[in-house]
């Protein structure tokens, strides 16, 4: 990387990840970043992931009582210093050129937010059966695992909702375009997504119907904009 960067603070939630939580901090450990630092945030695990996380040399970890994927996100964020904010669920894992070819990005180009796209894999404790559907390959993703930004242009957009419990980064991120912020989706694998039994999409259940709210909110608060009121 020809642009030394300022210092990176990559936040992990986990939550009864122990098992996975090695594999995400070694994928950010192999990136091509001089100054990163590294906030697990135990989300009222009941197995393992907080002594994991606390043996993992130089990751800072944070306990709290379980309160989903977006406080823990929030509370890592309150414990970071970089300049630079990056997320990774704790069961998942960044390609080793995520950070360098999306800094590269930024540079050339100013927007705010830099995605890329991501791939699928069923994990080696969890064989393909009924309860899992088939990986989806090169997906263009628009979320947490996959987003780079500035600290201070994340804090415009405000915390991640907590109101939520699977939609919680599209509310975030349609709030951030409404602000103006901007962003691009590299055309290359950036994020490897593991596919296993206990995956919050598959435990939601019924909360995913969240996302018709949080679209309809988005459309309620554009009329609001649109008529001169206040959303």
């Amino acid at each position: 990387m020809s642009h030394i960067p300022s210092r990176l603070s990559v936040v992990i939630p986990a939550y009864n990840a122990a098992r996975y939580l090695t594999a995400a901090v070694e994928s950010v450990r192999r990136q091509h970043w001089p100054d990163t630092e590294i906030v697990v945030v135990d989300d009222g695990s009941q197995d393992d992931t907080a002594r994991a996380a606390e043996r993992l040399e130089g990751v800072v970890c944070v306990r709290q009582s379980n309160a989903g994927a977006a406080a823990a996100r929030n509370r890592g964020v309150e414990h970071t210093t970089g300049e630079w904010l990056a997320f990774l669920d704790a069961d998942d894992c960044w390609s080793d050129t995520k950070l360098e070819r999306q800094m590269a990005h930024h540079l050339a180009s100013g927007v705010d937010m830099v995605f890329g796209l991501a791939d699928e894999f069923y994990s080696d404790d969890a064989p393909p059966g009924p309860g899992l559907a088939p990986p989806a390959m090169r997906v263009p993703a628009r979320c947490a695992g996959t987003m780079l930004i500035r600290h201070d242009t994340f804090l415009r957009a405000g915390p991640f909702p907590i109101t939520w419990r699977v939609g919680e980064f599209i509310d975030w991120y349609l709030r951030a375009t409404e602000l103006g912020l901007t962003g691009d989706v590299l055309p290359e694998v950036v994020l490897l997504r593991r596919l296993h039994d206990s995956n919050s999409g598959r435990t939601a259940g019924d909360d995913r119907q969240e996302y018709l709210r949080i679209i309809k909110n988005a459309l309620d608060r554009r009329r609001a904009a649109v008529a001169g009121l206040k959303p």
